[in-house]
């Protein structure tokens, strides 16, 4: 399940420039920490990272 919300967020983070939370939420995270360590498990960078990362 997590995999799905983990792609989900990837998409939105780098198509919308919504606050990270708000894609959290957004993709069924309760929490912007638990959102940020399951992210980070998958993907080795921190949502912020990752959408800069992106548009750069």
């Amino acid at each position: 399940m997590n995999l799905v919300r983990v792609q989900e967020a990837l998409r939105l983070l780098t198509t919308t420039k919504l606050k990270v939370i708000l894609n959290a939420e957004q993709v069924g995270f309760g929490s912007l920490v638990q959102f940020g360590h399951v992210f980070r498990q998958m993907t080795k960078k921190s949502p912020l990272r990752y959408r800069q990362s992106a548009i750069t």
